[in-house]
């Protein structure tokens, strides 16, 4: 049903009276330039904020809550007939994604919300010289896609692409609790809004966001105080993991930024809900509780999943858990930390998978964890029968929590489909 073609070859045998065919040199490279032309275009016509935003991880949750946030201040009404707040879906956050989120920008939008990824230098800055943002947010700097970026001061370099490329007249979000992410800010003159989950005080600097009374509940419920120089809000976020109260205050700041008040970021949070595959809350067919939280993992996800699991479990816990992709010649090291820390957190029983299971394996055992209470399996399929038959030995209920995470390219989902049917 096509009636225009971009190609980087014409094809032949298609009718130029039916369908026209452009010819490019880098078919990528014209969606992208499609993408930013429409952006300025509509730039032109009225004001539109366009948020940007990457980090080693959490960066789709902070998306989704930016989102939810601002359609408390644009909701769908009178007022406003059409949703105006535009976002990435799923994760269409690379030289492809982001193009195909942005060109559906139209007049009556007031903000665009926009998830980049990266995985290799130079990135970041075509995506931040298509969207053009105005307020952008590194959400944070961690060990991840170190095969292609080499190492963590890599990362770091790549990350500032977005800074380097957010207009003098954008605001930048600076996380102050992340050294690297205070380091790179400093470099650039932009307005920013800083925040932090440890305090307004800081050795990297004085916060204009940040929390207070955090309180973790079992069943996955977080509330804390949110502070925006004098005025507070209690905040109810749902959505397990203390490391996600980082999150929703990067959204707060960058919502703030876009023109949200206090008010309308605590009713959004109390809206969000988390994603799909992202510290989900599920129940087993057996009886026990699920924290689903298969979408991908890094050193630094792993690390806030199993401290996650041993904060929410009532009585015992459970991992099962695979390999973390793409850290390159750090890959052996870091599955062994992951390991040491299982050990350290005393973490009942564990289940491994995937080509670095000895080096979670080793990392356990060196550092406390009993062998009985943890195993190592070729595959999945061994990994759930295991699970089935530990959940009848030892009778696992609802007060007992089993973590399942790895990796995008372990599909850990399908464990969650065998142990929730």
């Amino acid at each position: 049903g096509a009636t225009c073609l971009v190609v980087e070859k014409k094809i032949p045998g298609i009718s130029p009276e039916g369908v026209s065919q452009i010819v490019v040199p880098d078919t990528q490279k014209a969606l992208g330039d499609l993408a930013a032309y429409r952006r300025q275009q509509l730039k032109r016509l009225r004001e539109q904020k366009i948020i940007g935003i990457t980090g080693s991880c959490g960066k789709t949750t902070v998306k989704e809550m930016v989102a939810v946030i601002l359609e408390r201040v644009w909701p769908a009404g009178n007022d406003y007939p059409e949703n105006c707040v535009l976002k990435t879906r799923g994760n269409f956050n690379n030289l492809i994604g982001l193009p195909l989120s942005l060109l559906p920008l139209e007049l009556h939008h007031k903000a665009a919300v926009l998830e980049m990824g990266m995985n290799q230098p130079g990135e970041l800055l075509k995506l931040a010289g298509i969207a053009d943002p105005d307020i952008s947010c590194i959400v944070n700097i961690y060990g991840a896609h170190l095969e292609g970026l080499g190492s963590i001061e890599g990362v770091a370099k790549a990350k500032e692409e977005l800074f380097v490329a957010t207009k003098a007249t954008g605001t930048l979000i600076v996380n102050l609790d992340d050294p690297r992410v205070v380091a790179l800010s400093a470099r650039y003159s932009q307005k920013k809004i800083a925040f932090s989950v440890s305090s307004k005080e800081t050795e990297q600097g004085r916060a204009d966001v940040w929390a207070s009374d955090i309180n973790c509940k079992n069943e996955g419920v977080i509330t804390f105080t949110l502070h925006h120089k004098r005025e507070t809000v209690k905040i109810h976020l749902y959505k397990a993991g203390q490391h996600n109260v980082s999150n929703c205050l990067a959204a707060a700041a960058i919502s703030l930024a876009a023109g949200a008040d206090l008010e309308q970021v605590r009713s959004g949070v109390a809206d969000f809900r988390p994603a799909d595959k992202r510290m989900q809350i599920v129940r087993a067919a057996a009886g026990y509780t699920i924290l689903n939280d298969t979408y991908n993992a890094n050193p630094a996800s792993m690390t806030a999943g199993l401290k996650t699991l041993k904060q929410m479990s009532k009585k015992r816990s459970v991992a099962l858990i695979g390999d973390m992709l793409e850290l390159g010649d750090i890959s052996s090291q870091a599955h062994f930390d992951i390991g040491r820390l299982v050990g350290e957190l005393q973490v009942d029983f564990v289940g491994i998978v995937g080509t670095f299971r000895e080096d979670v394996l080793r990392g356990a055992i060196e550092n406390g964890c009993e062998e009985g209470k943890i195993e190592i399996f070729d595959n999945k399929e061994a990994l759930v029968l295991w699970m089935k038959a530990l959940s009848g030995r030892i009778n696992l209920g609802a007060d007992d929590l089993v973590l399942v995470k790895a990796s995008r390219g372990l599909r850990f989902e399908t464990i969650i489909e065998n142990l929730v049917e």
